[in-house]
């Protein structure tokens, strides 16, 4: 407490950390005390008790740096300690699980903002946080979308030379090295938006691969050393061993929902 009595809140910002005194409106209930900190551009790391603060500034350079520049959310938070105190940075505090669990929520943000999510919708009536299927993955900008980026009477153009324009392709792909190491946390980690992006919903793809006919086929040779047999096992430590894709073949962008994971190699 400073000596008016108002409580010291750590805020985290691109130049480092900071302690100062927070001063918040109670008039307006707990909602009001979350809306004027964001109003104020600043994202709390808990929405009971303000303790630790991040800036938008922030927050928004951490996703660009580990977007263009790959780095981790440990070696920018020690970007930020060094900061702080360039001589010794390690007695700067630790906040580096609040940056790890905020900096997935701004992106969530950010795309429920780009996704055009800011209310609730007559359309569907769904609100912030409840996405339809794929809703937020893009669409190839360039590829042929009747009501979008075609004419109304395109079905009605009788030249047959121009017909491939309006065909829409897509191609198939898999990356068979993607292993994903099983996490030790198991159903703990909370999917913000599953389904709503380019993977398929995680319960409704399950529910799909438990339907699913295996069909399995014979190899074309005699091959002792067992080749076919060990694309199709996988490892305990590991709970995907694949990712398979479909994009399209003219500008490489991915389909919408169009992204699953292997869980048995080729099979």
């Amino acid at each position: 407490m400073d000596p008016d009595q108002n409580p010291y809140v750590l805020f985290m910002h691109t130049n480092g950390l900071h302690s100062l005194p927070y001063i918040q409106c109670g008039c307006g209930g707990p909602q009001e005390r979350i809306a004027g900190a964001i109003r104020m551009r600043l994202m709390p790391a808990s929405f009971t008790i303000f303790k630790t603060m991040f800036t938008f500034d922030v927050l928004e350079d951490f996703r660009l740096a580990n977007l263009e520049c790959k780095t981790s959310a440990y070696q920018y938070y020690q970007l930020l300690r060094r900061k702080t105190e360039p001589l010794a940075p390690q007695i700067v505090i630790e906040r580096y699980a609040e940056l790890r669990r905020l900096s997935q929520c701004w992106r969530w943000l950010k795309k429920l903002k780009w996704g055009g999510r800011n209310k609730t919708r007559e359309s569907d009536g769904n609100t912030i946080g409840e996405v339809c299927t794929a809703e937020l993955a893009p669409f190839c900008p360039c590829c042929p979308q009747p009501g979008v980026n075609l004419p109304d009477n395109w079905k009605e153009d009788e030249n047959k030379c121009v017909m491939w324009v309006y065909r829409r392709t897509l191609m198939a792909d898999g990356n068979f090295k993607a292993d994903h190491i099983r996490q030790s946390t198991g159903d703990k980690d909370v999917w913000l938006s599953p389904g709503s992006s380019m993977l398929p919903h995680r319960e409704e793809y399950a529910e799909f691969l438990r339907a699913a006919e295996n069909i399995k086929k014979k190899a074309p040779c005699e091959n002792s050393f067992r080749a076919i047999e060990n694309t199709l096992l996988y490892a305990k430590t590991c709970d995907i061993n694949g990712i398979v894709a479909i994009a399209c073949p003219r500008h490489s962008c991915f389909a919408p929902g169009g992204v699953a994971n292997l869980y048995r190699g080729k099979q």
